[in-house]
């Protein structure tokens, strides 16, 4: 009972946000939205993966392609045409997850950083899993750079 509760809630709390989230994914050709409880499982089953699993992270400069991330393009090559991925912000935990192409999102998920920040990608087979930060110009750290952290 209580996770409907909470599902309830975080559903009222969604549709304040999710024409703003669903902005974020507008060029993703053919993305499907993934439904909350649908979305938590799946998270979930990230987590639970995490756990055991070393991440590599570098920094890119923030005026460069995802291409020149070693990290990135080492999946995107190995990439085929009928992969899908999930792609998501922080913002997932009220609206959700979107479904999508996976060469289509890594094309373009520097985009999602730079406007929200924060970028999820998600292999639908659980193959790997990116969490990718931009970092503006008042970064005290690393100012106009991505940061972009690989796992599994």
């Amino acid at each position: 009972m209580m996770e409907m509760d909470s599902l309830i809630k975080r559903r009222r709390i969604g549709k304040s946000k999710q024409t703003e989230y669903n902005k974020l994914f507008e060029n993703l050709q053919d993305a499907k939205l993934i439904g909350l409880e649908q979305a938590d499982e799946i998270i979930k089953n990230l987590q639970d993966r995490a756990k055991y699993n070393c991440a590599k992270e570098e920094f890119i400069d923030g005026n460069l392609s995802f291409k020149e991330s070693n990290l990135l393009r080492e999946v995107y090559l190995g990439l085929f045409d009928s992969d899908d991925c999930y792609c998501f912000t922080d913002g997932y935990e009220f609206c959700g997850l979107y479904l999508a192409s996976a060469k289509q999102t890594f094309e373009t998920v520097f985009q999602f950083a730079f406007k929200n920040e924060t970028c999820f990608l998600l292999d639908k087979g659980f193959k790997y899993s990116f969490r990718i930060n931009y970092y503006d110009n008042d970064h005290n750290d690393y100012p106009n750079r991505y940061d972009v952290r690989r796992s599994f």
